[in-house]
Order: C-alpha cells, then sequence, then structure tokens
C-alpha cells in the first residue's frame, strides 16, 4: 500500500518540484516545455533520481540528469515523436534527450529495463516502484495528477539514511558499486547488509585507480579518490568482521539528522 505518512518530507519534495517546473531560472522552462509537449500524445512520469535528489537537497543543487517514462505510445512510436530532438539510444533502452542546458532520458514503460526483462509485470506507472535498484529511487511524480508514489518508509528511509536494495537484477553492478560509494561519503548514509554483501565482491574485482577512472567517466561531479576507497575498504573489513548483520556507514562522519518542521519551513527552494 503507498501512503503519505511523511507529510512534511512530501510537502517540502512538492514544494521545490513545483518550483523546479514553474520557474525558468537556469533554462528549466525547457524541462517543462518537453514534458508538455510529450504529454500532448502520452501520460508521462518523473521516476527516480531526481525526485530523491530534491527530496534531500534544494533545487540550486541539482544538475543532475531527469528520467522520464510514458505509458500509451511504445519504443517506435516514441522515436518517432521525439525524433526532432536528435535521441541517442542509451544502454538501458531509452533515449538521451540533450536540450540546450539540461539532459534527458525517456522511456516507453514497456522497454524499461527490468519490465522489458521480465522481472517485473509492468501494467502502469507504479509498477516502475519495483524496478529500482536502490530504494531510494523508488519513487514517481504524475505529471497529470501531481500525485507521488513511492513504498511505504521511503521518507522515514531518506530521513535517517538508511539504503537498502529494492530490485537486486540490474544490468550494470559496477556502476551500482560506484553510486553506492559515492551515496556513502555524499549523503552520509548507512547501507543494508544485504546491498553491503553485494558491492563488496564488485571492489575486490577492482583497483581503487579502476574505480576513480570510472566515476570520472560517468559522473561530472567528482567524490571518489584513492585515499577514500582505502579507507572505505579499510572500514568494510572491520565491519564484516565485527558486526556483520549490522548496516554499514563510515564512522568518522556525523549521522545525519531526520528534518523537522522547523527546517522545511525555512527550507530554501531555488
Amino acid at each position: 500500500m503507498l501512503e503519505d505518512s511523511f507529510v512534511y518530507s512530501e510537502y517540502l519534495l512538492r514544494k521545490r518540484l513545483e518550483y523546479f517546473l514553474t520557474t525558468n531560472k537556469l533554462n528549466r522552462n525547457e524541462i517543462k516545455e518537453f514534458i508538455e509537449f510529450i504529454r500532448k500524445e502520452s501520460n508521462v512520469v518523473i521516476f527516480g533520481g531526481m525526485l530523491r535528489d530534491l527530496s534531500l537537497s534544494d533545487n540550486k543543487l541539482f544538475r543532475s540528469d531527469i528520467d522520464l517514462v510514458v505509458d500509451s505510445i511504445n519504443q517506435r512510436e516514441l522515436y518517432k515523436l521525439i525524433k526532432k530532438y536528435n535521441p541517442i539510444m542509451n544502454k538501458f533502452g531509452g533515449f538521451r534527450i540533450l536540450l540546450n542546458k539540461w539532459k534527458l532520458d525517456i522511456w516507453s514503460l514497456s522497454n524499461t529495463w527490468a519490465i522489458n526483462e521480465g522481472l517485473v509485470i509492468g501494467d502502469n506507472f507504479t509498477d516502475l516502484l519495483k524496478t529500482s535498484f536502490f530504494t531510494w529511487d523508488a519513487i514517481i511524480y504524475e505529471i497529470p495528477t501531481k500525485k507521488f508514489k513511492y513504498y511505504d518508509n521511503y521518507f522515514k528511509d531518506l530521513n535517517s539514511g538508511f539504503i537498502d536494495i529494492n530490485l537486486r537484477s540490474n544490468p550494470n553492478p559496477i556502476g551500482i558499486t560506484i553510486r553506492t560509494l559515492r551515496m556513502l561519503f555524499m549523503n552520509k548514509c548507512k547501507i543494508s547488509f544485504e546491498l553491503l554483501n553485494y558491492i563488496i565482491p564488485y571492489l575486490k574485482k577492482m583497483r581503487p585507480e579502476d574505480i576513480v577512472s570510472f566515476e570520472n567517466k560517468s559522473f561530472e561531479k567528482k567524490i571518489l579518490n584513492k585515499e577514500k576507497i582505502e579507507l572505505i575498504n579499510k572500514y568494510i573489513h572491520e565491519h564484516v568482521h565485527s558486526y556483520i548483520y549490522e548496516p554499514f556507514g563510515l564512522p568518522e562522519l556525523e549521522p545525519r539528522l531526520p528534518w523537522n518542521f522547523q527546517s522545511i519551513k525555512n527550507a530554501n527552494i531555488a
């Protein structure tokens, strides 16, 4: 059952997202214009990363790609619709669109990776919540209804900084491993025992230099370096020999504090 239990946290996300979609700052209007263009032919939702990032920080810091999913047209029809934007097929079944300022990835619902692979039945947009690897990415915003959908503990987990695996199968385990390391440093989070054990084999296969190189090719903002990777490997080794069933976080980082009403009231949405 999907609930809106943590109303202050959803309130903050809604406030930031609606501001993003209605302001012309930083060419954000081109996102709205693209979405309105797509809506003439299909329902559309925003999925995953943008909603996660706007939950955790304000609009001024958001520079990432935006993921969209449509449900009324198939992949071929979607390509015809967006052809004038010179779409590039991405490696996960969708299309990359480069606007003047912003980057978008857009999928037909049936061609999102987990649904196309038969791992999830894709009857409607709500099924997208079952397709993300990280629990923090299991959230959608329905453009026509302006409703969010997410799993029961979504905002509770964000507030406490706890990340778990939502759908274990994925086409890019190395990328998942790098993203997990980045979140440990950027978000001061704790990852589940299951997620920790997922990334350990890939950390063992890669040298710190390989991890840094992968991040440099995949992310504009650089977080990792050789010293940080060696440090995290040291802490993981200590953790699995001491608290093997406990969530893992970097011990020298202060714990995240949950939002409170005052912080939301005074939040910067720009």
